[in-house]
């Protein structure tokens, strides 16, 4: 145990000028009333306590001066606890910006409900996923961001892919796989990685077999997301500047035998997502498959004792009034 403020302890030096200040106010009252040649019945009647209610009162007064006093001091005792230490693993989201996502069976948009739910799942990270980096993908790949642990700047990166509202045609899934490696390939740090995909499904690209491979080997676990509902539903062409549209709508479908496939064969898991509400749930189930405990780590904390000697103090304090 530790005090804050050890030296508001000199105030305890009161009590026992309390207690001889209480001796002698019982002594002089007993010697009034010896001197007085009261009789029995009159000494009995003038009493307005006994010794042992005098004592109760005594105790509690000095319990409540006590404890005011320790409250004061701040006390706080050491708390010690283990948690479990989990292994930290690098993720790498992959996510499809092609005209395809931004079909509106997913509200508002299969892309738009993907990048909310990956800042709600960003914003409150589980502690297994350590750093995160960023590939947007249509008919071509970019490395957005790097592996970071400042979420704000992966938030500025994907409001910035939501807010470009120019069209991006194709889905070439096998080359953003081929990007993530090469974003893991350039990291400096030997941790483990994770690939997560998130897409509607097609791919026209031929190297995607050949990125799977790849990661695999790497040691890299992919994981998969298919977003989209199960019927074929027209999407307005946006103008090639992004604004308004194109005067054309395309018709797309979700197709999910690919991400199945990718996820069977990156020894990952897949999962579906209708609504779009399932994909937070999934990223949570994925970084609680990828955690491994390492060992037990201790932890410990000085927690404040003062609330529960103010509460003695109260509790002292009402004793007294109803004694008195």
């Amino acid at each position: 145990m530790r005090f804050l403020h050890p030296e508001l302890a000199s105030w305890l030096l009161a009590l026992p000028v309390a207690v001889a200040w209480w001796t002698f106010r019982r002594y002089a009252r007993l010697a009034f009333l010896r001197d007085a040649a009261l009789g029995e019945r009159t000494r009995a009647a003038s009493r307005l306590s006994t010794t042992r209610t005098d004592l109760i009162g005594l105790g509690l007064a000095l319990l409540t001066f006590t404890a005011l006093v320790f409250a004061a001091m701040r006390p706080q005792l050491l708390y010690e606890w283990r948690l479990p230490d989990y292994e930290r693993r690098d993720l790498v989201l992959v996510l499809d910006r092609s005209v395809s996502m931004r079909a509106t069976d997913v509200a508002p948009t299969r892309f738009a409900r993907a990048v909310a739910e990956i800042k709600a799942f960003l914003e409150e990270k589980p502690a297994e996923i350590d750093r995160v980096a960023l590939v947007g993908f249509s008919n071509a790949a970019i490395a957005i961001s790097h592996f970071t642990r400042n979420i704000d700047s992966l938030f500025f990166y994907l409001d910035w892919l939501a807010d470009d509202s120019r069209p991006n045609f194709g889905t070439d899934i096998g080359s953003a796989l081929l990007t993530a490696s090469d974003v893991i390939e350039r990291d400096g740090l030997p941790t483990n990685k994770v690939v997560l995909v998130i897409s509607d499904g097609e791919d026209e690209g031929e190297v995607l077999e050949s990125a799977v491979n790849e990661l695999r080997n790497a040691g890299v676990t992919i994981y998969s997301i298919g977003v989209g509902g199960s019927r074929p539903i027209d999407v307005p062409v946006p103008a090639d500047d992004g604004n308004g549209d194109a005067g054309w709508s395309l018709t797309v479908t979700f197709n999910e035998t690919t991400l199945r496939n990718i996820a069977a064969a990156g020894a990952g898991r897949y999962y579906r997502s209708q609504t779009g509400l399932e994909l937070r749930d999934a990223m949570r189930d994925l970084a609680a498959r990828e955690r491994r405990q390492l060992g037990w780590v201790n932890q410990t904390e000085y927690r404040d004792l003062h609330p529960y000697a103010l509460g003695v103090a109260a509790l002292a304090a009402c004793a007294l009034l109803i004694t008195l």
